[in-house]
């Protein structure tokens, strides 16, 4: 089971979520029209769980219902610079009740890389999901340059979650243009 206001799972036996105290709610079967939320209910979920990271910004109605964006590096050495940056896109499509969601990391630098840099990136897709952790340090000649820890499996199984205690279907694609209006 899974809290219908925050998506964090619920042990069966609680009456209460752990995560943000909600009352839980006897659970409708992903998809079931009967019982699904509403497109603003549904989508006003996913915005109060996604608030809860202080590091997002979200932003509504503009190409998609809600778009949400993150500088996850931005950092300038002596001879050079590097940006990364996540931007997500969900669409809550009323007439198939489902939840799509557009996920993207980009990267900006140019100059040398760091003189010491390690990074780790654990990386998961079967074609319909994806999910990953990436940790990247780098020290320049005299300074640290960058440091920075990134799970973007998180937010993808959160608005997961939230979709699926609310009765709708949740999809992830490829295109960005499948979560725009």
């Amino acid at each position: 089971m899974y809290c219908t206001q925050c998506g964090q799972p619920v042990a069966e036996a609680s009456k209460f979520c752990c995560q943000c105290g909600t009352k839980v709610a006897l659970a409708s079967t992903p998809g079931d029209k009967t019982l699904a939320s509403s497109k603003e209910d549904i989508l006003t979920a996913v915005a109060g769980a996604l608030m809860q990271n202080d590091h997002l910004t979200l932003t509504y109605r503009q190409k998609t219902d809600i778009g949400i964006y993150s500088t996850l590096a931005d950092v300038n050495w002596t001879v050079g610079k590097k940006k990364i940056e996540y931007f997500a896109s969900i669409l809550a499509e009323e007439n198939s009740q489902t939840i799509v969601l557009w996920e993207m990391i980009k990267e900006t630098s140019c100059g040398f890389d760091p003189v010491f840099s390690f990074t780790t990136e654990k990386f998961y897709s079967d074609g319909k999901t994806t999910s990953g952790k990436i940790t990247e340090c780098g020290t320049g000649l005299d300074e640290k340059v960058i440091d920075y820890q990134w799970d973007y499996s998180q937010i993808s199984l959160q608005i997961q979650h939230i979709t699926l205690a609310k009765g709708w279907r949740f999809k992830k694609v490829i295109n960005q243009g499948n979560a725009s209006y």
